[in-house]
């Protein structure tokens, strides 16, 4: 719901001119191919800079996974890293089992490494 902003699509149609029904309401309304009632906070997590703690780089970062308010639960039955730097990272948090519509679940992501690295494979 960008009502405002510069670019992107607009739920209020007074942030078109007045026109139409808004952008998500006329995309919604042509749209031809099925939906599923389920987001993802990031197609592509980045990384930041991981913080030296004693000897151990770590970084912190968080996904999201949720539910529109449509439909059933959402049974999510595995999340892992893959790739060749994989083994750098840990998950924890929400991993595996429902999600209600109308929420979210977080999964935590972990990078710990004894050597700083600038770019990874996952």
């Amino acid at each position: 719901q960008m009502n405002g902003g510069s670019k992107g699509y607009y739920s209020n149609p007074v942030f078109n001119a007045g026109e139409g029904r808004g952008d998500i309401v006329e995309v919604k309304s042509r749209r031809t191919w099925n939906h599923l009632p389920v987001w993802v906070s990031d197609t592509e997590l980045m990384i930041g800079q991981p913080a030296l703690i004693g000897s151990t780089y770590i970084r912190n970062e968080y996904l999201f996974i949720g539910r529109t308010s449509e439909g059933k639960d959402l049974g999510v039955y595995s999340i892992s890293v893959e790739g060749k730097d994989g083994h750098f990272f840990d998950l924890t948090g929400f991993l595996t089992g429902p999600i209600h519509p109308g929420t979210h679940k977080r999964v935590k992501v972990t990078f710990q490494s004894s050597r700083q690295y600038e770019d990874f494979a996952i």
